[in-house]
């Protein structure tokens, strides 16, 4: 007895693997997170303050789980834009306007402080190598001076024996303050500046 020819099934006939519902909430959270700048969920207040500081929040210190994760989200955002927008989305239950009043002041003054910090310390740092390289050339400076004069006296040869490798010394140091020093505090300075002129929102979900 013949076998009876297989039926092809079309392709939009063929069952499709069932989307991932979600909930209502889980959608309003989804939607929130797509429009937000920098968008951190948080289960209370509390989530970015300090545990071991019990002062009332305009006062008390920022966790260190909260500025990592501020850091490390804000890595790729363009540091010139002018619309920098961190959103906080706590549940619905648990807002105090009163209290999101307080805290976004609190973190805008905790983030202009460090960034005052950051930057005077970063200009201290290149003065200094600055001077320290101006120093190092003109002690080399000094050094080619005496040998050019091809003098015989043990006061310019001890002169020389010290400004030359003196002068090495302090150029490069300097120089090694400049590029490399500064330069590691350009990431902390960048997120601080980006988070200083950010709008702080705070949204239900």
């Amino acid at each position: 007895m013949p076998e009876e020819p297989k039926k092809e099934v079309a392709p939009e006939a063929k069952s499709k693997p069932a989307e991932e519902k979600l909930s209502p909430e889980e959608e309003g959270k989804r939607g929130l997170l797509a429009r937000g700048r920098v968008s951190l969920i948080i289960d209370s207040y509390d989530d970015l303050f300090s545990d071991f500081d019990s002062r009332d929040f305009s006062k008390r210190a920022l966790s260190d789980d909260f500025l990592r994760e501020a850091k490390k989200i804000s890595v790729d955002m363009d540091v010139q834009e002018k619309a920098f927008e961190v959103r906080f989305l706590i549940p619905k239950a648990l807002r105090k306007l009163e209290d999101e009043k307080i805290i976004r002041k609190r973190l805008k003054e905790h983030f202009r402080k460090h960034f005052k910090m950051l930057e005077g310390g970063r200009n201290a740092i290149v003065r200094k190598g600055a001077l320290l390289s101006i120093a190092g050339f003109a002690m080399m400076l000094g050094a080619t001076i005496i040998r050019t004069m091809e003098s015989s006296e043990i006061l310019f040869i001890v002169l020389l024996v010290v400004l030359e490798p003196a002068g090495w010394f302090s150029l490069w140091f300097g120089l090694d303050q400049i590029f490399y020093i500064a330069a590691e505090k350009r990431h902390d300075l960048t997120f601080y500046s980006k988070m200083s002129r950010a709008e702080i929102i705070f949204e239900d979900y």
